[in-house]
C-alpha cells in the first residue's frame, strides 16, 4: 500500500513539473515606429530626430533628417505623397505640430503645418515650408483696479499654405500673396516659376 501511495505521489509531482508555464520571450521592440509609409520610405521618430527612413533592403536604413523635437511634443497627422516634377521622382512629407503657451493673462494654441519635399536619389531636402496658425485668448482689464475684465479672442496666421499642383509645381499662398515655384532638375531645387 505504501508503494502504491509513493508511486501515486511521484506521478503527481512529475505531472505538475511537466505543466510548468513557459516564460514568454520578450519581442524585440523596434527603435522607431513608422508614423507614415509610402513605397520604401517611412517617417519615423528616432529618439528626438524626426526622419525619413529609406529601406534599401540592407541591415541599416539611410535617413534624411526632417526636424528635431523635444520630449514635450511629437509630430501628428504625418503623410508621404509621391509625385514627379520635370521627370524627377520626389516625395512631399507633411506633418502637424501642436503647442500651447499659457500665461496669467493669455492662452495661445498654436498649430504648425510643416511640408518638406525630398529627393531620394540624392537624399536631400529640395524645399520646405511652414505655416503657423494661432488662436489667442487675452484677458483685458477695463479698469485700473483690475476688477472688470473681458476676454478677447484673436486669430493669427504666419507663413504660407503650400499647394502641390498636378505638374509638380508648388504654390505658396497667403491672404495677400501667391507665389508659384517650379522644380529645376539642373539646380535640384525649387525656383521661381518661369513660363
Amino acid at each position: 500500500m505504501k508503494k502504491i501511495l509513493l508511486l501515486f505521489v511521484l506521478l503527481i509531482s512529475i505531472a505538475t513539473f511537466a505543466q510548468k508555464k513557459k516564460t514568454a520571450k520578450k519581442a524585440k521592440t523596434p527603435s522607431a515606429t513608422a508614423l507614415a509609409k509610402a513605397d520604401n520610405l517611412s517617417v519615423e521618430m528616432q529618439k528626438n530626430d524626426f526622419v525619413v527612413a529609406i529601406d534599401n533592403k540592407t541591415a541599416s536604413k539611410d535617413t534624411i533628417l526632417l526636424s528635431k523635437f523635444d520630449n514635450k511634443s511629437t509630430p501628428i497627422d504625418c503623410k508621404i505623397q509621391a509625385f514627379s516634377a520635370k521627370g524627377t521622382p520626389l516625395y512631399l512629407v507633411s506633418w502637424i505640430e501642436k503647442s500651447k503657451i499659457e500665461t496669467k493673462l493669455s492662452t495661445e494654441d498654436i498649430v504648425t503645418t510643416n511640408s518638406v519635399i525630398i529627393n531620394i536619389a540624392n537624399k536631400s531636402k529640395v524645399f520646405s515650408n511652414k505655416q503657423l496658425s494661432s488662436d489667442i485668448k487675452l484677458i483685458s482689464y477695463l479698469d485700473a483696479k483690475q476688477t472688470v475684465s473681458e476676454t478677447i479672442q484673436k486669430k493669427h496666421n504666419e507663413g504660407f499654405q503650400l499647394i502641390l499642383l498636378p505638374d509638380g509645381d508648388v504654390t505658396k499662398k497667403s491672404k495677400t500673396k501667391e507665389i508659384r515655384l517650379m522644380y529645376s532638375p539642373t539646380e535640384k531645387m525649387y525656383i521661381n516659376f518661369k513660363k
